[in-house]
């Protein structure tokens, strides 16, 4: 059972066509890609689970935004981190919108201010 024909010192005679047997190759490369792409998914999946726990751990988060002076009277209200909080291949676009958004901000109150 090692593979080889004991009487003729042969591998062992392959029954079916060629049709058949390019059938099969067909089908175990189809198998093979299945396997890979399911390995591949694993690995995210389990790079998404260990962020996901990373999350967990630093549940206790303490607020950092909007950062203001300590003499000033309020504190931070959110927890803010791009980083660790969004998904490598969306923080481009999270960081874009954020910085639009404090220019905005910057520009009413500046409009605000000129007013008076």
């Amino acid at each position: 059972s090692s593979g080889i024909n004991a009487e003729y010192g042969q591998p062992p005679k392959q029954y079916g066509n060629e049709e058949t047997m390019q059938k099969q190759k067909l089908v175990e490369d189809e198998f093979r890609k299945r396997e890979e792409d399911l390995e591949r998914r694993e690995r995210q999946l389990r790079e998404e689970q260990k962020r996901l726990e990373d999350a967990r751990v630093y549940g206790d988060r303490v607020p950092n935004f909007p950062p203001l002076p300590h003499f000033f009277p309020c504190d931070p209200c959110v927890y803010h981190n791009i980083d660790f909080d969004i998904p490598p291949e969306h923080q481009l676009s999270v960081r874009r919108v954020f910085y639009h958004w404090q220019f905005t901000v910057f520009c009413y109150l500046m409009n605000f201010i000129v007013c008076f």
